[in-house]
């Protein structure tokens, strides 16, 4: 994480490149493992994970940031990119089940979202999306906000052109 932070940021300094960060937290994590367990929050943690390198492009950098907190470092990526692919991974999150000890568990996630400004250091980066974390906690949860570096907005998609990937081929 901490090496491609770096990396991202001296090339949006250079102007070479853009780039967009996604931080996002399991909901109610604490909840959800003291009512199951802590293997079945290990399970999902697990499930997080896969499911968020799944649905990513190749050159993404998803990451388990700490406790039930993710990142995905996504070079190359404006924020209305970036935008597509938070809700993208918040709409697998919240359609993945977990089968564990015959029960079906699922969860839902809160997702910050921030483009790196040329001149910015990682601390503050880092800091833009993890507020649009806490804006969407107390928005309800399951949801995603981004800053524009002076406000947190919700993730309304209907202003931004709603493309898929392409597919990854053995050719590419």
């Amino acid at each position: 994480f901490d090496d491609a932070m770096l990396q991202n940021l001296e090339l949006v300094k250079r102007s070479e490149r853009e780039f967009s960060l996604l931080i996002f937290d399991v909901d109610h994590f604490k909840k959800f493992n003291d009512t199951h367990g802590h293997q079945a929050g290990d399970e999902v943690l697990r499930m997080v994970a896969k499911t968020l390198s799944q649905v990513v492009k190749v050159s993404d950098v998803p990451c388990r940031y700490g406790g039930e907190e993710f990142a995905l470092i996504m070079p190359s990526t404006p924020i209305d990119k970036g935008r597509i692919a938070a809700e993208r991974v918040r709409k697998a999150i919240e359609a993945m089940t977990i089968e564990f000890e015959e029960k079906t568990l699922q969860v839902t996630i809160s997702v910050g979202l921030a483009e790196a400004f040329p001149g910015e250091d990682a601390a503050k980066l880092i800091r833009r999306a993890d507020a649009g974390v806490y804006k969407s906690k107390e928005e309800g949860r399951n949801c995603g906000h981004w800053s524009d570096g002076e406000n947190l907005l919700a993730m309304d998609l209907s202003t931004v052109p709603t493309e898929e990937p392409e597919p990854e081929t053995e050719d590419q």
